[in-house]
């Protein structure tokens, strides 16, 4: 496995100058992507989230997309969601959105 980090960001979206240094880096990459062997190789552009409050969301740019389209990669995001400190939390360990009682 081969895992290259192209950008790591705090806060709620990731600005433009973040997309545009991440869509600039696939761009660099894409010769060299678009000469592996896909019958042994499985090549992919992973978006992971952590979010810890429910109603988030993840937004990539056009310039992003069709620069890991250019190097023919799929798009996997994954989302980890995590209640908030100071929240109520059900037996599943979900956070229910009404502070706990201490």
């Amino acid at each position: 496995m081969w895992y290259l980090e192209l950008a790591e960001w705090k806060g709620e979206r990731a600005d433009e100058h973040v997309m545009a240094e991440v869509a600039d880096r696939l761009e660099h990459l894409a010769p060299m992507l678009l000469t592996l062997d896909r019958a042994r190789v499985q090549a992919q552009l992973l978006v992971g989230i952590t979010q810890f409050e429910e109603g988030g969301g993840c937004s990539l740019s056009s310039a992003v997309v069709a620069a890991a389209a250019a190097g023919d990669l799929t798009l996997e995001v994954m989302v980890g969601l995590y209640p908030s400190l100071g929240r109520g939390v059900d037996s599943n360990g979900v956070g229910n959105g009404s502070p706990q009682e201490h």
